[in-house]
Formats: C-alpha cells, structure tokens, sequence
C-alpha cells in the first residue's frame, strides 16, 4: 500500500513540475511584429564580397546572398552563420 502512495506522489509531483513549467513558458509572449529587425554591428570578423544572386523571372526578389567572413584577430573561423531577411 505505501508503494502505490509513493508512486502516485512521485506522479503528482512530477505532473506539478511539468505543468508550472508549461505556465512560465505559456507567459512569455512575444508581440506580433519582426523582433530583431534592425542593423546590428558584430565586432571580431571582417564580412567582404557580398554578392546579391538576383532572381531570373522577378528581379525584385532575393535567390541567395553570398558572402566572405573572416576573423579581425586570431583565427577562430566562423563554423556557422546565419543571416535572416525579411
């Protein structure tokens, strides 16, 4: 009989943990707009040879930016980087 209570309390407390941290990450909301929107400056790498790949059917519109990174100082290189657009 204490084993069955010990289980369900371990249950039940398991259950309390799993649904508070539901309700913190519920809470964090983000307004509906473009967060990190903005130019940034990125100190230690030299960004260089940026290329615009236009596309061939609506010229207005992006295919892929091409880009040489490179550290100012040392040689840690860049093993991945993103860039997002709008």
């Amino acid at each position: 009989m204490t084993k069955n209570i010990k289980v369900v309390l371990i249950v039940l407390a398991a259950l309390v943990v799993a649904g508070s941290a539901y309700a913190f990450a519920a809470a964090n909301v983000v307004p509906d707009t473009a967060a990190g929107y903005a130019a940034s400056t990125v100190s230690g790498y030299t960004v260089s040879n940026i290329v615009y790949d236009l596309d061939a059917t609506d010229p207005t519109m992006v295919d892929a930016i091409k880009f040489d990174i490179a550290p100012t100082s040392g040689s840690v290189v860049a093993a991945l980087v993103k860039v997002q657009t709008a």
